[in-house]
């Protein structure tokens, strides 16, 4: 696979063993052709490997840590040669032995560049457990999981809410059922900004200092299960059950529908990854070469002045009719002053688009077009 590292890449360890965002959004706003080209925040891989099961056929996956980038290598080399039930057990969402996942591993591996696969060959525990589950960010919610079934809601009363029929039902059994002492006191606590500066830096939550992230998330969690349909929120049966909900449409990440899948696989090969930031990646790019940005929430990581100079080097890339995605976590980032006359969100559409996000992560999504391209020429460069 083609693969690229810049200066500016810096390993760390694995913070997401997969992507916490819903892709479904992306891939709306995107309407993904096989004759444009994006880029977007590799993370996982989720989001990079959906959009080219449902139409893209070019896709770079930056990320500045080169170890999400041998993840999401893994799995772009686990989808070109296994079905989506085998990728499923491979990554740890369904029963699999270890010695079927470390045989599954040894398939797959000579697809592999030289660098992941020394990461790979060196966690030979993290392949038989399950890749999926051996990042930071999933060790959380495991915890968070086990301590919700031990001390506050069984297995059973969250499998109970898991299948609720309708957004009713969902309201009533939260209501009645769910939002208790107990849960409010456990949110309180495992949702404090103590508790998330033991697993992550606190550069990824620094530009919002007001933000009460027990609040937050009970909030987010509250519209996921009364305000969205439960059934097919793979989000939610992940962090409390950790398996895809069966039989459910889009119950799974669109790369792992088996539709979608035999699709992926003749087309995987359009994947590049880059290691190192989304603004040294772009610097390297030719002006008027990319059709779509996908940001996640990388804003909320860095200085004012570095988003201002990342969107320089979009405004110079984009075509015409690029469209710009970005999402916000606990920061509500917006498209730098600079830019607003060039860079216009759609309010309306963003705002509409946010209330159907399934993740319980973030609770915004932007979707940002440009409307004056001649006018970015024109700005001080001061």
């Amino acid at each position: 696979m083609d693969r690229q590292s810049l200066p500016d890449a810096v390993r760390r360890p694995l913070l997401f063993a997969r992507v916490w965002e819903d892709p479904l959004l992306e891939l709306e706003a995107f309407a993904p052709r096989a004759d444009r080209n994006y880029v977007v925040v590799g993370s996982g891989g989720c989001t990079a490997l959906s959009m080219l099961a449902v139409g893209a056929r070019r896709v770079v996956a930056i990320d500045v840590n080169p170890t999400q980038n041998d993840l999401a290598e893994l799995k772009a080399a686990l989808v070109r040669t296994c079905d989506a039930d085998e990728a499923i057990a491979f990554l740890g969402h369904s029963p699999a032995s270890r010695k079927e996942r470390a045989a599954t591993y040894r398939r797959i591996r000579p697809d592999l560049s030289i660098g992941a696969r020394t990461h790979w060959d060196a966690r030979a525990g993290a392949i038989r457990e399950g890749v999926e589950r051996s990042g930071m960010t999933e060790r959380i919610t495991r915890v968070i999981a086990l301590i919700t079934r031990a001390f506050v809601h069984p297995r059973s009363r969250i499998e109970e809410l898991l299948r609720q029929p309708t957004l009713d039902a969902q309201r009533d059994f939260y209501d009645r059922q769910w939002n208790s002492a107990r849960w409010r006191a456990m949110i309180a606590v495992l949702g404090s900004r103590h508790i998330f500066a033991l697993g992550y830096k606190p550069a990824s939550f620094q530009h919002d200092k007001r933000v009460e992230f027990a609040d937050h998330y009970a909030r987010l969690f509250e519209h996921a299960v009364t305000a969205l349909p439960v059934a097919n929120n793979y989000f939610l049966h992940q962090v409390f059950l950790g398996k895809y909900p069966a039989g459910q449409p889009d119950g799974r990440p669109p790369y792992l529908d088996p539709v979608n899948a035999e699709r992926l696989r003749d087309h995987v090969s359009g994947l590049s990854f880059v290691d190192g930031s989304y603004t040294a990646y772009l610097r390297r790019c030719a002006p008027n070469s990319i059709d779509g940005f996908s940001l996640s929430n990388i804003c909320e990581w860095m200085a004012p002045a570095a988003i201002d100079e990342m969107f320089g080097e979009i405004e110079r890339t984009a075509t015409t009719s690029a469209v710009i995605c970005f999402r916000n976590n606990f920061a509500d980032t917006q498209v730098p002053v600079k830019w607003r006359d060039v860079v216009v969100e759609d309010r309306a559409r963003s705002e509409e688009m946010s209330r159907r996000d399934r993740s319980i992560v973030t609770p915004r999504f932007a979707v940002c077009h440009f409307a004056a391209r001649a006018a970015a020429r024109t700005i001080d460069a001061a």
